[in-house]
């Protein structure tokens, strides 16, 4: 089925002000086509592509704000998962006190059994790198 970029366009548009919306994969399975037809419209190179991801970009932010907010207040340690889940390379390297990392394979520990306090720590840790 032929689908119409504009029409693609702004669909995803649409889809992506939903501040649940976190991968791109979230605004694909919504869409009226298949991955496949999604990348064959919007090349990862191309201007419509890179509009969606930082709308989706804005959504993962503002969901780790609110997440940090949280946890600074001392309530919800569970959502320490889902900043995980949404967090970069460095947010996740400041979070764990062991990250290997290797050319094809990323270990992150398991937070489950740390105490309150080290969460906070680490919830402080990345405080500091917003602010950078």
């Amino acid at each position: 089925m032929a689908y119409k970029t504009e029409e693609l366009y702004k669909q995803a548009m649409e889809i992506v002000q939903d501040d649940g919306i976190h991968f791109i994969e979230d605004v694909i399975c919504q869409l009226p086509c298949s991955k496949f037809a999604f990348y064959d419209h919007f090349p990862t190179d191309s201007n419509e592509y890179n509009n969606i991801k930082a709308q989706i970009d804005k959504n993962r932010n503002k969901t780790k704000a609110d997440i940090r907010r949280k946890l600074k207040e001392g309530r919800g340690g569970e959502l320490i998962a889902l900043y995980k889940l949404l967090a970069t390379r460095e947010e996740n390297e400041a979070l764990n006190s062991q990250y290997n990392t290797n050319v094809n394979k990323h270990q992150i520990d398991d937070l489950s059994g740390m105490s309150t306090e080290e969460l906070e720590r680490r919830a402080a840790a990345l405080e500091k790198l917003d602010e950078s």
